[in-house]
This record gives structure tokens, sequence and C-alpha cells, in this order.
């Protein structure tokens, strides 16, 4: 018996889409995103998975010209140009930064729409990884934590605020090294009390009334890697 692995695992829905949207036809992907609704971990895996695949053909583009008002393929569209200006960085493209900008302003575009959904943060997040000197003030704001370096801790608690303990958000903040000084003041990543700025949530000591940071406890929703066989 041979392991063959794919990067849609059980999921066969999936895996049909990924090969229609390769061949260059994207109506099953929109039945998959429809399907997937509200179900946020499947959502972002799924959107994730599918822009690898489109990401080197004008599928996407297809869509967006023949259902302009789809949010899906609007969500897409931002999937896509933020897997291409990643492949663009690690190649060290000389239009990196074109492809960063494109990206950005359709991730924003994607979270303005649709202000429950937690993917165009994510995206929003992965770029991080392309601003490697931390120009960005949402990229080098402090973690209110004294073991963290100073990141981009504010997208990663917009993610949470949607989706608690998203997989892919905790995979996309960058390694990068802790600052020797402080930048920048320190954020409010929630509406008022410090706190860890990828906890959400804060409780109230019955003791002495001090707040206390509820720290995640690694990622609750980690799978592991699946595979097929035939």
């Amino acid at each position: 018996m041979r392991l063959v692995y794919h990067p849609a695992g059980h999921d066969d829905d999936l895996g049909v889409a990924l090969v229609e949207l390769q061949a260059g036809r994207w109506r099953t992907a929109r039945q998959l995103l429809l399907a997937t609704a509200t179900h946020w971990a499947l959502r972002t895996s799924r959107t994730q998975l599918l822009a690898v695949a489109a990401a080197r053909s004008d599928v996407v583009g297809v869509w967006l010209d023949e259902e302009p008002g789809s949010y899906d393929a609007q969500l897409m569209g931002a999937r896509v140009a933020v897997e291409r200006a990643l492949r663009a960085h690690r190649q060290q493209h000389p239009q990196t930064l074109e492809f960063e900008f494109r990206a950005r302003r359709d991730a924003l575009l994607a979270a303005r729409r649709a202000l429950h959904d937690p993917v165009p943060w994510v995206c929003l997040l992965a770029l991080a990884q392309i601003d490697t000197r931390q120009l960005r003030q949402e990229h080098r704001v402090d973690a209110g934590e004294p073991m963290l370096p100073s990141g981009p801790w504010g997208l990663l608690y917009e993610v949470n605020r949607r989706d608690p303990y998203n997989r892919e958000a905790y995979h996309r903040v960058p390694p990068w090294p802790r600052s020797s000084t402080s930048v920048g003041p320190s954020p409010r990543s929630g509406p008022s009390d410090r706190h860890c700025c990828f906890c959400p949530r804060t409780r109230r000591s019955s003791s002495d009334g001090d707040r206390a940071s509820i720290r995640c406890g690694g990622d609750s929703g980690r799978r592991s890697r699946r595979s097929t066989t035939r």
C-alpha cells in the first residue's frame, strides 16, 4: 500500500474543486464556498488551498468578471493576490511591493465588506511576512507580554475576535527576532483593558481584583496531517 499525500486530505469536495480550478473552471469552487458558509476554520483552510491552485492562472479573475457582486469571488481574489505576493517575496521578485500593495488593497476591501469574516484579516496577517523590517505600524505593535517581541498582534487579535485560535493565523505570524527596544505605544488590541493581544478575553481575580491574561494554550484546533490511500 502506497500513501499518496494530497493537500485536500479527506475533504473530497475540496479535492474536486481544486481539480476544477486547475482546469480553469470556477463554478465548483463557488458551490464549495457557498456550502462552507460561516464554518470559519473550514472556510479559512479551503480558501487558502483554492488560492494556491488558482494563483498561476486567471480563473478567479474570470469568476470576478462574470460575478462582480459575489463576495466569495472577491475574497478569492484577495486570497490569490496574497498568494502571489508571498511567492514574489520568496523569489525576491523586483515587483514584490507592487504585488503586496494589490493584495493589501483587495484584503482591506473584503474586510470592509464582510465584517464578520476572519479570512481577510488572515490575508493581512500573512502579508506581514513581507515587511521584514516592520516598517508598517501594524506590524510592530507591543505584544503586551514581557516574553514576546513587537509584531502584528493587532491583526491576530482581529482574527481571534472572529474565529478564536484560527490555525492559519498563528502559522502566519512572522518569526521576527525580539527588538532591543520597545517600538511605538502599547497597543490596545481590545476595546479597553490591557491583555494578551491574541487572547481577546480577560478575567478578574476574586481576591485582589487584578486583571490577569488568559493565555492561549497553543493551537487547540491543531489537526494531524491527513493522507489518502490509493
